[in-house]
């Protein structure tokens, strides 16, 4: 049964509404239309409500009062008012769409500032001089009322023809910046109570459709919807880190017992109901509960095993995948589902982006690593003799999974391999992140649940962060690599999958940081003896195994396939000042003095 998604029309000629109902059903909801004059349906006929359209409020006329919020009932939007007071006593998902420089939709709640002290003037073309509330990162042209009465926050602006990046901490603490877009064209904001809200800057009157970027939204929306409806309690206790990439986006879900609920959230997103599970066999006893909520939820399902370990990250496993989706004559309505570590997740990864030309694929990591890093930005690919992931290609999973319960199961070594991933996102973008590491990382260790659990989301929200802004690692995506300059030398040194990867990361962010003391004045000797001093409270290893005969030239001479590198010169991921890293070119005799100090032999 559909989601039944009621939509407001300020207007009863307003043909670009009629585009949102478009969108609705193509997400897989039934719309039903709400005109002036038509009768409001009660709480229980309706799964979500949407309000669309936006027009200029004038300051002076006052509705009722919301948290102590005055909000203004306009005439002609009496009933987008009437109904959003519906939506919100029923705590139904309530999705608002604006035009021109209406945010988060001020038809149904807000009031233009004109007359507020401290604030700054903005000229919208074409329209007369508001005044806009000056915020550290967000500026807008109206009030927010509606989100300020949702949150109880003193102010909440948003903006669209100058927007900025808006970072969570910035915003009211029940409410969360989700998904923005660069140009700013779509900007979301969710409430983290029961109630789900999201405000949408757009203009589809210009192009009379909806543009293909609002797809993962309506999707999304679609989804709260037919959640509350279902009456799944365990949707209000996942996380839900968004990936913003226009028509690429996808969510991050993070929780307990989100396996045994694959098959229904698979669905919400695949194009087909014909599922090809790659999997890592280490992971077999998943495999039977993935495969049985897939057919709970009308997948035809196929299974394909790949031997464990990174030597199966190679070509002629990738051909044996194609060989089997050829052989079961699979079409591109098929849906690839990775479940496994970060090798499964590349190998059916690239096995998705080049069969057919493409197919829908899901990310179901099972162990830490891939939970932080490797499931999550779309990076799929092989090894090659000369170096790690040389062949490969960008492809976006449709949905990633993340089932904390499985890391139970999780040897120790692999899980305390994982924690290098946790710890580089700490020192690349958040300080903060990383002093909290100080002080928990025993216990993500230890697998606390409440410890581990904002250990993947934080991770999982800065890696977001940077692939939003970055899918192709054109630039501000090549952080994500600090320390694997120097770590993929290593495994490829090692010939592959004798030595962990988190733990070559942990001695390449070692030998990084070392070349930064040399290379910046603001990370300092103090800061990398404390980073040194959280890896070794990890239980990460501090030099290479004893023996290894690893040597500092056969190390430097590996990096120089590193995808960073430019015109011939070396680049490594140098932080710059804690929570900054760049690429910067390291001399040899800098890098050589640094390998030395992980325990390669020099020569």
């Amino acid at each position: 049964m559909k989601p039944r998604i009621g939509i407001t029309y300020s207007k009863k000629d307003d043909s670009t509404d009629q585009n949102y109902v478009t969108a609705v059903e193509r997400a897989g909801g039934e719309a039903i239309t709400l005109r002036p004059g038509d009768a409001l349906p009660a709480a229980g006929e309706i799964d979500g409500l949407i309000f669309s359209g936006g027009v200029d409020i004038e300051p002076g006329r006052y509705g009722e009062t919301i948290n102590g919020t005055e909000t203004i009932e306009h005439d002609r939007d009496a009933l987008e008012f009437e109904a959003f007071k519906i939506a919100r006593e029923a705590k139904l998902p309530m999705l608002g769409i604006c035009r021109g420089f209406q945010v988060l939709n001020v038809a149904f709640g807000g009031k233009l500032i004109q007359d507020m002290k401290g604030h700054r003037s903005y000229q919208v073309p074409g329209q007369k001089s508001y005044q806009s509330v000056v915020h550290p990162l967000i500026i807008s042209d109206q009030d927010s009322r509606l989100a300020r009465a949702l949150s109880g926050a003193k102010q909440v602006m948003t903006n669209s023809r100058h927007h900025q990046a808006v970072r969570e901490a910035e915003l009211a603490p029940s409410l969360k910046a989700t998904a923005c877009a660069p140009d700013g064209y779509i900007e979301v904001i969710e409430s983290r109570d029961d109630q789900w809200v999201v405000g949408v800057q757009a203009h589809p009157e210009r192009s009379n459709e909806v543009d293909s970027r609002f797809a993962g939204l309506f999707e999304d929306f679609i989804n709260a919807a037919r959640l509350r409806r279902d009456g799944n309690t365990q949707a209000s206790t996942d996380d839900v880190v968004r990936v913003s990439l226009g028509e690429r986006s996808y969510n991050i879900m993070i929780g307990e017992g989100v396996l045994a609920r694959a098959g229904k959230l698979i669905r919400d997103v695949a194009r087909g109901r014909k599922a090809f599970i790659v999997f890592d066999s280490n992971v077999q006893q998943y495999v039977d509960s993935l495969a049985a909520s897939l057919r709970d939820s009308a997948f035809e399902v196929h299974t394909k095993a790949i031997p464990g370990g990174e030597e199966s990250k190679s070509v002629p496993q990738l051909e044996a995948i194609w060989d089997e989706l050829l052989g079961l004559n699979l079409g591109r309505d098929a849906v690839v589902i990775a479940l496994g570590g970060g090798m499964i997740g590349d190998l059916a990864g690239f096995a998705a982006a080049t069969y057919l030309r493409g197919v829908d694929f899901v990310q179901i990591p099972t162990s830490l690593l891939a939970m932080v890093d490797a499931s999550v930005g779309g990076k799929t690919g092989v090894n090659h003799a000369r170096g790690k992931n040389l062949l490969g290609a960008f492809w976006q999973p449709k949905l990633v999974l993340i089932d904390v319960e499985v890391l139970k199961t999780l040897p120790t070594g692999e899980r305390v391999s994982a924690l290098a991933e946790i710890i580089k996102y700490g020192v690349i973008d958040d300080p903060k992140f990383l002093a909290w590491q100080e002080e928990n990382i025993g216990a993500v260790r230890n697998l606390d649940a409440k410890a581990t659990r904002h250990a993947i989301r934080r991770s999982c929200e800065i890696k977001a962060q940077v692939v939003s802004a970055d899918e192709r690692e054109s630039g501000l995506r090549e952080i994500l690599n600090f320390g694997h300059t120097v770590a993929h030398a290593i495994e490829n040194c090692a010939q592959y999958g004798t030595i962990r990867h988190g733990d070559a990361v942990a001695l390449g962010m070692i030998a990084e940081s070392i070349a930064g003391v040399d290379k910046s004045p603001h990370w300092k000797a103090a800061d990398h003896n404390r980073l040194v001093a959280l890896i070794d409270a990890a239980g990460l290893p501090l030099r290479l195994p004893a023996g290894s005969g690893i040597t500092t030239s056969a190390l430097l001479d590996a990096a120089r396939f590193d995808k960073k590198n430019r015109g011939g010169a070396t680049k490594y991921m140098v932080p710059q000042a804690p929570g900054k890293v760049e690429a910067t070119p390291v001399e040899n005799a800098v890098m050589e003095a640094a390998l030395m100090t992980i325990g390669a032999v020099r020569g």
